[in-house]
């Protein structure tokens, strides 16, 4: 679920997964990696059974201005199992070369990406790492490190987390042709991209685009599933 933080249908989930996000030991956490004293959140998302997701750099998809400096973080809501679907990172990764998009509109070059990070990992003969993290562990990784996850292995484990994408309120948002609007949040440091007004909005067209992809039998823009590309 993209952007749980912000659905305007169900205020009280929202506000939880808020409140979890912008946690001060949270943002205590930022701080101390990123030396900013306030942040802006880009992204959030919610994950319940896992469906596996392709190896990848956060910066192809989003990242600060000048890049680089943005932090994800995942969000463990219960103890997550080996085989639920683990998430995993390629630790050293991060210092490797970085794949960029070819066009900051959209992601036309997506297949071409799966297989520029398929060679970078054969070139850099990184390891994999899975993270069985226990409820309430955060994991905090670099924009430029390749990570996913692993398909779920057995029905009975679910992989319930979240996951945030923050860069320093002093910087700007990468691929972005103009200054982007942001809301507060319960906690005075941090902010979410998307006024209140955005935020509306942004509900009513990923409905009307899910409605639309529906009726036209079309998948996503990109499609980040392991099973896509075995």
């Amino acid at each position: 679920m993209l952007n749980p933080a912000s659905l305007k249908l169900w205020r009280g989930f929202a506000g939880s997964v808020e409140e979890c996000l912008v946690d001060t030991n949270v943002t205590d956490a930022l701080s101390i990696i990123s030396g900013a004293s306030s942040h802006v959140m880009m992204q959030n998302m919610f994950f319940d059974k896992s469906t596996g997701t392709i190896e990848h750099q956060d910066h192809y998809y989003l990242d600060s201005d000048p890049p680089g400096k943005m932090i994800a973080a995942w969000y463990s809501l219960e103890d997550i199992h080996e085989d639920a679907g683990c998430f995993f990172v390629l630790p050293g990764s991060h210092k490797g070369r970085v794949i960029e998009r070819e066009s900051a509109a959209g992601f036309s070059d997506h297949d071409t990406f799966v297989k520029e990070i398929n060679t970078l990992i054969n070139e850099g003969q990184y390891e994999y790492r899975s993270f069985p993290l226990s409820k309430g562990d955060v994991l905090f990784w670099h924009p430029y490190t390749i990570h996913g996850a692993y398909n779920n292995r057995d029905p009975r484990f679910s992989r319930k987390s979240l996951t945030a994408h923050y860069y320093p309120g002093n910087l700007q948002r990468l691929y972005a042709s103009t200054a982007p609007t942001a809301r507060k949040t319960v906690n005075p440091t941090v902010q979410i991209l998307g006024s209140e007004l955005e935020a509306y909005r942004f509900n009513a067209m990923h409905y009307v685009r899910a409605i639309a992809n529906y009726v036209r039998r079309r998948g996503p823009a990109y499609d980040m599933r392991r099973n896509s590309y075995t």
